[in-house]
């Protein structure tokens, strides 16, 4: 036995399948091929050296952090 799609979220003529009968996926909405022309806000350049920092640092005490899990020698 075969499953069948699941008929109760969707109507009838929505739903499609692949060449290997299974169901396609529908997006729910429709999705932007171009950005949005508007300009978005700026970063200060403070800001930015300060995320950037946060992020080496979260990188370097993941990498500094010795764990107990996995294999012995890694």
């Amino acid at each position: 036995p075969t499953p069948q799609p699941d008929t109760a979220t969707q109507p009838l003529a929505q739903i499609t399948t692949t060449a290997g009968g299974l169901p396609k996926r529908r997006r729910k909405s429709p999705v932007a091929a171009v950005p949005s022309a508007e300009p978005q806000p700026g970063r200060s350049n403070e800001e930015t050296a300060s995320r950037l920092g946060a992020f080496q640092r979260g990188t370097r005490s993941g990498r500094d952090t010795t764990t107990t899990e996995g294999p012995e020698f890694q």
